[in-house]
């Protein structure tokens, strides 16, 4: 789960991005708009993972987030 403040004034809604750490970023999901966590999945156990969130509206996206990172927990 990423969590974050909802301090945008006018976004409608929010992109999560999501990368192995140090490789590439890419879109792991959307929001709507004053939504405050994503609930993230899919990802490989025992792999550490950076999100970034950024708001957007109807004409651009914000700047995102600092990289939050943690690594997943063994499966059982």
């Amino acid at each position: 789960r990423l969590e974050w403040d909802d301090v945008a004034t006018d976004e409608t809604g929010y992109r999560i991005w999501r990368r192995e750490a140090g490789g590439a970023w890419y879109l792991a999901g959307e929001t709507g708009p004053n939504v405050t966590h994503f609930d993230d999945g899919g990802m490989r156990e025992q792999t550490t993972y950076e999100h970034q969130a950024a708001a957007v509206n109807a004409t651009e996206e914000g700047e995102a987030s600092s990289p939050a990172a943690g690594k997943t927990l063994r499966m059982e």
